[in-house]
C-alpha cells in the first residue's frame, strides 16, 4: 500500500479491518513462541524462532497497512500525513510511558492523569478525523476523489461518484 493518494472511508475501513483480522489470525504463532520462552528457562528452539520472526513479519506489514490507509485518509480529509503522528502515535507513547511509570510508582501523579486525558482527547479527535468524518468535495491537492469501497452493496448513489 502507498502513502500517496486518498482514501474514502469504506476504503480505509476494509484496509484496517483486515490488517486487524489478518494480526488475530496469526497470533497464535506469537502464542506457540511464547508458550515455551515463558515457562522454561532454555535456548529457544528452531521452530519457536521461525514462529515469532513470522508473525513478526506478518505485525510490521499490517502495521504498514493501518498507517499507509491512515495516511491516505488523512490526505482525503485534506490534512499531511504527518497528522498521524499527534492522531496515532503520540496517544499510544504516552499511554505506554504512563503505564511503565505506575509500574515503577502505582500511584498516578496529577502530571500523568493531565497526560492521559490530553492524550485520550487526541486520540478520539484522530478516530473521529480519520474514521468517521467525510473527506473533502472535489479534487484536492492529494489527488482526485477516491472510490468507494461497496462491500456489502449499500453504498448510498450519491456519497461518492466512482470515476
Amino acid at each position: 500500500m502507498r502513502l500517496t493518494g486518498r482514501a474514502s472511508r469504506s476504503g480505509y475501513w476494509v484496509a484496517v479491518c483486515a490488517a486487524w483480522i489478518v494480526i488475530m489470525a496469526a497470533s497464535p504463532l506469537m502464542f506457540f513462541a511464547e508458550a515455551f520462552w515463558a515457562s522454561e528457562h532454555r535456548t529457544p528452539a528452531a521452530s519457536e524462532w521461525i514462529a515469532f520472526g513470522t508473525f513478526v513479519a506478518i505485525f510490521l506489514a499490517c502495521f504498514w497497512v493501518m498507517i499507509a490507509a491512515s495516511v491516505r485518509r488523512l490526505h482525503d480529509r485534506a490534512r499531511g500525513g504527518w497528522w498521524f503522528i499527534p492522531f496515532v502515535i503520540v496517544p499510544i507513547g504516552v499511554n505506554e510511558l504512563i503505564n511503565f511509570q505506575t509500574h515503577v510508582h502505582p500511584a498516578m501523579t496529577l502530571y500523568q492523569e493531565i497526560l492521559t486525558y490530553a492524550t485520550v482527547a487526541l486520540g478520539i479527535w484522530g478516530f473521529i478525523d480519520i474514521g468517521c468524518l467525510k473527506g473533502t468535495p472535489g479534487e484536492n491537492r492529494y489527488g482526485p476523489i477516491p472510490p468507494v469501497v461497496d462491500v456489502f452493496g449499500e453504498a448510498e448513489a450519491n456519497e461518492r461518484p466512482v470515476p
